[in-house]
């Protein structure tokens, strides 16, 4: 199987489909309304809607970098985007997630497999670390998110 596959394949069933680590994304985020999604129910962590606006803001950048945008400096960079109060901003949150997942696995899928080994724009590491470390921050990102869910 092409890595480029792989990457694909992995970068769905972290968002929706089955992984051997647990509920995907969309599982994940089933049945938080907007209080939950909002609320820091450990002391100086973030909030399942702050981490929902972080994962697409990455999952964003990533899809530039394959177009040829240079990633951006991490300390220069408001990657944790505030969250919302209403249930309507909840839901355009979760739907942005969507949209920034569907065009990154569209990106990834359309990205020529023998371009994995080159820098990435702005970066000192190559595609082929981008695109799993994009995965793994996807995967991180949902440990806490399951955390930080109570249960109904």
């Amino acid at each position: 199987m092409k890595e480029i596959n792989i990457v694909v394949e992995r970068l769905r069933t972290t968002f929706e489909g089955r992984a051997w680590h647990g509920p995907p994304f969309t599982v994940q985020l089933e049945e938080v309304d907007s209080g939950q999604a909002g609320a820091h129910p450990i002391e100086g962590r973030h909030s399942i809607w702050e981490i929902v606006n972080h994962a697409t803001f990455w999952m964003e950048k990533t899809r530039e970098a394959l177009e040829g945008e240079a990633m951006p400096d991490i300390k220069g960079t408001e990657d944790w985007p505030s969250a919302g109060k209403t249930e309507e901003e909840w839901a355009e949150a979760k739907a942005a997630l969507r949209r920034t997942y569907e065009a990154l696995a569209e990106s990834v899928t359309s990205f020529d497999e023998a371009r994995l080994s080159e820098t990435v724009p702005g970066r000192r590491y190559n595609f082929s670390v981008m695109l799993h470390g994009i995965v793994d921050h996807n995967v991180y990102h949902m440990g806490q998110i399951a955390i930080l869910r109570v249960k109904k």
